[in-house]
């Protein structure tokens, strides 16, 4: 298996074996001695120098007696540029463990020396809590009506205490007198009640019509003061 061929076709070169018709174990005379060149190293090796005639050749290619042998192993592997070295898989494989080592460096460095901020996480005693499980309640259990229900209860407790009536009071009084204790002007107020009262008891309560009649009563309740506005 050679790994060159010698190219030089002068007389002064002797052939001894070749490969396809093109030398690769060449000797010729220098001064006083003789140069013995090889394609490949092989018949050297553990391996090759076991197999059929290359024992021979190394013996017959050092010669006799009182011989001095020089070995010239310039060429062994090739001195190739750097650029060459680097094209080999076993330094890219190198290069890429060194620089995926390097990642993971700056990155653990980097998660232990970072500025630490903590998680932005919702209060469980914030009132937005109390809000989104009771909504969630309402709707699995489609409490329209209780939805509704609630808060005008509420609402009604509210004015009656600060008006000193009975608990009883009609809706219609109820706005009468609060426009006319409190100076409070919003004719729209008389009419919501009795809209709420209505769909409590006669209508078919759904979700969009409920938000908006609570939406009403609840600007009513800021603006009589019944509740705090929201800041």
């Amino acid at each position: 298996s050679p790994a060159a061929y010698w190219k030089s076709s002068s007389t002064k070169y002797l052939v001894h074996y070749s490969h396809e018709n093109r030398p690769i174990v060449i000797s010729y005379k220098v001064g006083n001695g003789e140069v013995v060149w090889w394609a490949r190293a092989t018949p050297l090796t553990n391996l090759g120098i076991t197999r059929k005639g290359n024992l021979a050749l190394f013996l017959n290619s050092l010669g006799g007696k009182n011989v001095r042998v020089l070995w010239d192993e310039y060429y062994h592997g090739q001195h190739d540029s750097l650029g060459a070295y680097m094209d080999e898989l076993p330094i890219q494989f190198g290069l890429w463990q060194c620089a995926l080592l390097a990642l993971a460096l700056v990155l653990t460095y980097s998660r232990r020396n970072s500025p630490i901020y903590s998680l932005d996480s919702t209060s469980r005693l914030s009132p937005l809590e109390f809000v989104h499980t009771l909504g969630g309640l309402y709707r699995r259990a489609r409490a329209t009506h209780s939805a509704l229900e609630v808060p005008y209860n509420r609402f009604r407790t509210l004015a009656v205490r600060q008006l000193g009536l009975k608990p009883d009071v009609d809706s219609a009084d109820l706005a009468r007198a609060l426009r006319k204790r409190t100076g409070y002007k919003d004719q729209r107020l008389d009419e919501l009640l009795k809209n709420i009262e209505t769909t409590l008891h006669y209508g078919d309560l759904k979700e969009d019509q409920v938000l908006k009649l609570l939406q009403e009563l609840n600007l009513h309740m800021q603006n009589l003061k019944l509740i705090a506005k929201p800041e």
